[in-house]
């Protein structure tokens, strides 16, 4: 047995002991605790993955939206929860920004289409409001 089958396999994100036995050549592992999504480590049988922004870092899990394996440092972990389920959520800098653009970009054009409606309402108003400063 070699000494590297013997070490415990922890989770990166809460630090937990993986007590469940993993069968060789697993990918990716689910804390039972934390719920968190990691890759399995080469000493498993798994496949060496590096971070895609830090080449000099293992990677702990994939983003969702783009499939890519990033580090701690870049993966962003959100925990969901709607109507009885839960969910985690994994992305990197670049999708996770980009997930933020699209909903700034969505606000900005309610606030054109907000802002157009009041100009047409104001323009459409006027002749009313002179008639009624008339009488």
């Amino acid at each position: 047995m070699k000494s590297e089958e013997t070490k415990p396999l922890l989770c990166p994100f809460c630090g937990a002991p993986q007590r469940r036995y993993v069968p060789t050549g697993t990918l990716q592992i689910k804390c039972q605790y934390c719920g968190g999504v990691f890759l399995a480590p080469p000493w498993m049988g798994g496949e060496t993955y590096r971070c895609f922004s830090h080449s000099e870092r293992l990677a702990i899990g994939r983003c969702n939206d783009c499939g890519e394996s990033f580090c701690g440092e870049c993966l962003h972990v959100y925990n969901l929860n709607t109507e009885g389920a839960k969910a985690i959520l994994y992305l990197c800098p670049n999708c996770l920004r980009r997930r933020h653009i699209e909903k700034a970009d969505a606000t900005i054009y309610f606030g054109i289409i907000f802002l157009l409606f009041g100009i047409i309402t104001a323009i459409g108003s006027l002749p009313f409001g002179a008639l009624i400063a008339l009488i």
